[in-house]
C-alpha cells in the first residue's frame, strides 16, 4: 500500500481481505520512520503478518544518520511487535531471512542502495 494516510483504509482491507504472506515497509532512510509507516507497522503485526523492513538510499546520508534511523526502527519494532530485529550482512543470511521469516518471530532491516554496494559494513 502507499505510504499515505489517505489510503490507510485500503491497507486495511488489503491486510483483512487477502491474507497477505508479509508486509514490505520501506523506509527513506533521508526521512526516517514518518507516522504512516508506524501505523503501517501497527496495523500489520495486529493482524499477525510478518514484517521486512527496506531502508532505502542509504548512499544519501551518513553513517551516524543511518544508524539513527536504524535505531529509531529497532526501537519502535520492541514498542509495537516486539520481534527479533535482523540486519542481514551477507547472501546466507538474507535466504534464513526468507525462509523463515513466516515462521519465526523475526523482523529482517535490510539496507539498500540503488546507486551502490555500500550499506553492509555501515552497522
Amino acid at each position: 500500500m502507499a505510504g499515505d494516510q489517505k489510503y490507510a483504509k485500503s491497507m486495511i482491507r488489503g491486510i483483512c481481505s487477502h491474507y497477505p504472506d508479509y508486509a514490505l515497509i520501506v523506509v527513506d532512510a533521508k526521512r526516517g520512520l514518518n507516522q504512516v509507516a508506524i501505523e503501517h507497522f501497527k496495523l500489520a503485526f495486529a493482524f499477525n503478518v510478518p514484517v521486512i523492513v527496506v531502508v532505502t538510499k542509504i548512499d544519501l546520508v551518513d553513517k551516524d544518520h543511518l544508524a539513527d534511523v536504524v535505531e529509531d526502527i529497532r526501537k519502535m519494532i520492541k514498542d509495537v511487535g516486539n520481534k527479533i530485529k535482523i540486519i542481514p550482512k551477507d547472501e546466507d543470511s538474507v535466504v534464513l531471512c526468507s525462509r523463515v521469516v513466516q515462521e519465526e518471530n523475526i523482523c529482517p532491516i535490510f539496507l539498500v542502495s540503488n546507486k551502490t554496494r555500500k550499506g553492509l559494513d555501515l552497522l
